[in-house]
């Protein structure tokens, strides 16, 4: 799996950013010690921690964008209001995320999942793809 740049997916705002590294970060060390683990059903209670903290990571990060959405519509007029809308299709986006995470982790617990370690890298390009593509619009990259 590869690291990002550190350059990459800075916003205006440090705490975003300092969310997003620790997001990529839990991302990394889930991947790699499911990649160590995993054949190793004793460690599989590691992975499983590592998913809750990957989980309340991610649903600190998005609160925190909640608080960001909320502020900025105080500084829109009424009539622009479709705005809701978006908002609520990127919050959509974000339970459809932590769903993914509990899906990952009640398999592994009840021994359904294989490795897990193709649904760890899709899960990572699916918040990179939102945060290229959905954040990057909201929160305008420099």
């Amino acid at each position: 799996m590869n690291k990002l740049p550190k350059t990459s997916f800075e916003s205006i705002d440090p705490i975003l950013d300092k969310e997003h590294k620790n997001i990529f970060k839990a991302l990394d060390k889930l991947y790699y010690s499911n990649k160590e683990n995993w054949n190793k059903p004793e460690k599989h209670t590691k992975i499983i921690k590592l998913l809750d903290k990957l989980y309340r990571i991610c649903y600190k990060h998005w609160k925190t964008e909640d608080k960001y959405f909320i502020k900025g519509l105080q500084n829109i007029p009424k009539e622009h209001h479709d705005i809701n809308k978006e908002i609520q299709k990127h919050r959509e986006q974000h339970k459809s995320m932590l769903k993914c995470i509990l899906k990952i982790k009640t398999e592994i617990k009840q021994n359904k999942s294989r490795n897990p370690s193709k649904k760890f890298i899709q899960m990572k390009k699916d918040i990179i793809n939102h945060i290229n593509n959905e954040d990057a619009d909201h929160f305008h990259w420099s």
